[in-house]
């Protein structure tokens, strides 16, 4: 059983409940950017926590629950996906580009919130799109460049745990540096 990685070509598998969700909802099998279109998916789900919880605790909670139910059901596609095709991390499968997006925000929203107000770089835009938009460039900038052990977990991509790891990594890259801007942030007078 050769593995290989077609990231680029079409994801060659039947219509299943689990290429559904590892493509979530086929918005992986967009003509180009599928990983942004997949953490853009991030968005609804994160305004509609922000719109029914009221500590920030709560809406980290609520985020952290949605991570981790996507990363087990990213694991689960992704596997039964490469058992079908011997393919592995097409670039269809944006179920980790999703769970990477929304971890960036469950660690780091209040940050950004903090951020916002103190330094008044909203300009217009709500303290939610602010948020979202720069947790988004973060988290895009770190999975695409990889950088660090980021690009070696990336190369074990043959391991649908892998997969989801790069870019809960990515995440973790992303919200450190969303921390360093909230520390500078707390100490401008």
């Amino acid at each position: 059983f050769m593995r290989i990685n077609h990231k680029d070509t079409p994801l060659l598998a039947r219509h299943s409940w689990y290429r559904f969700i590892a493509t979530c909802g086929y918005v992986g099998h967009a003509p180009f950017a599928s990983g942004t279109f997949g953490s853009l998916l991030a968005y609804p789900i994160y305004i509609w926590g922000l719109q029914n919880y009221i500590s920030h605790e709560e809406i980290s909670s609520f985020l952290y629950i949605i991570t981790a139910v996507l990363s087990i059901l990213g694991w689960l596609s992704i596997s039964l996906l490469y058992k079908e095709t011997s393919a592995y991390d097409n670039k269809a499968i944006v179920i980790d580009e999703l769970a990477g997006q929304i971890l960036t925000l469950a660690i780091s929203q209040h940050w950004l919130f903090y951020i916002g107000q103190k330094t008044k770089l909203i300009h217009g835009l709500s303290i939610y799109h602010f948020s979202f938009i720069i947790s988004f460039i973060l988290f895009r900038f770190f999975d695409i460049k990889k950088p660090f052990f980021i690009k070696y977990i990336d190369s074990m991509h043959i391991y649908p745990s892998a997969v989801i790891a790069d870019d809960l990594l990515a995440a973790l890259f992303s919200s450190g540096t969303i921390y360093a801007l909230y520390y500078i942030a707390l100490n401008i007078n």
